[in-house]
């Protein structure tokens, strides 16, 4: 079963909130696409990087668990991650790097 994600966790002890009737479940991955969706209408460009912390990838790994590498991970996001204990939540952000991925498991 997939953990839900939803930005109230310490509300609930750390168990996932069920969705309210009408409200569709809001996964780690659905939160990400949203977050490039509305990047890319508000910059005219899409994002190449996801910052997050370890907790939120943690949840994106457990929605994929067919997903084994981290650089299919990327791969299937379009996005490089970038993972940092300051992020309280997941941002999308345009970057100028060198080397092709900014984590490597």
């Amino acid at each position: 079963m997939t953990a839900r994600y939803t930005e109230s966790r310490r509300d609930t002890g750390g168990i996932p909130k069920s969705p309210k009737r009408g409200e569709k479940e809001r996964t780690m991955l659905s939160h990400i696409v949203n977050l490039v969706k509305t990047y890319e209408q508000s910059h005219g460009a899409r994002p190449n990087v996801v910052y997050m912390n370890e907790t939120h990838y943690g949840y994106l790994r457990e929605e994929l668990p067919g997903v084994r590498d981290h650089d299919n991970l990327i791969a299937i996001l379009g996005l490089d991650i970038a993972l940092s204990d300051e992020a309280i939540r997941p941002q999308v952000a345009t970057v100028r790097f060198a080397s092709e991925n900014i984590l490597v498991s």
